[in-house]
């Protein structure tokens, strides 16, 4: 490796007398400081010699430039295909039957998309369908009302918070409520009040079902 600040020859005597014809020698040239005025010599002394030139003017261009050589050394091995033997510590490669957790990927789904999935023509004419999540708050509940008032784009503060026994207005405590939240499956018959002009009893079943491996955003 030839480090310096400027080259006035190419120094092409010594190179013929002690490294020509064979070049089994290899010059690697870096030229520091921002003066270019000698950079063609020293290119030329590395080209003629198998070698590479690197111009470092800044202390910020050291660490980006110094190992470009190493390029160059690996091109004959790469050419012929060869490959050095690499000693590492010793380690254990053994097999488990347990999987290991590399990673969480997860995609964000719309509402509207899980409604379109809802079978309407099995849930009748009064049949609805709503979803709550694990806290017991509504996602989708077709007498969830979002907006302070309908056509405007104000919503109200707390429609991410309201829970489902607010809508739903059971006889019993909560049954139904409890049995989502723990996840229950099957369905199940049970009288519920629906707002009209008086409250008027109404028996309806309802049919339980989790959607596994979901996050709810809001």
């Amino acid at each position: 490796m030839l480090i310096t600040d400027g080259a006035v020859d190419t120094y092409d005597t010594i190179f013929a007398k002690y490294n020509w014809p064979d070049r089994k020698v290899r010059i690697f040239t870096y030229l520091i400081g921002r003066e270019a005025a000698f950079a063609d010599n020293l290119k030329w002394m590395a080209c003629a010699n198998k070698g590479f030139f690197t111009q470092i003017s800044t202390l910020a261009d050291v660490q980006e430039n110094v190992m470009e050589y190493l390029h160059v050394l690996s091109r004959p091995k790469v050419i012929d295909q060869e490959h050095d033997v690499v000693w590492t510590e010793a380690y254990i490669d053994s097999t488990r039957s347990k999987g290991i957790l590399l990673g969480v990927v997860g995609t964000d789904v719309p509402v509207k998309e899980l409604l379109k999935t809802i079978p309407k023509y099995k849930l009748g004419i009064h049949g609805y369908a709503f979803a709550i999540t694990n806290n017991g708050y509504i996602l989708t509940h077709p007498e969830l009302r979002l907006l302070y008032e309908e056509g405007k784009k104000r919503r109200k503060p707390n429609y991410s918070s309201v829970d489902l026994s607010e809508v739903e207005w059971e006889d019993r405590d909560d049954v139904l409520r409890n049995a989502m939240v723990n996840r229950k499956t099957g369905k199940f018959s049970m009288e519920v009040k629906k707002t009209v002009d008086k409250g008027v009893h109404f028996s309806q079943t309802f049919l339980l079902l989790n959607l596994k491996q979901t996050t709810v955003k809001n």
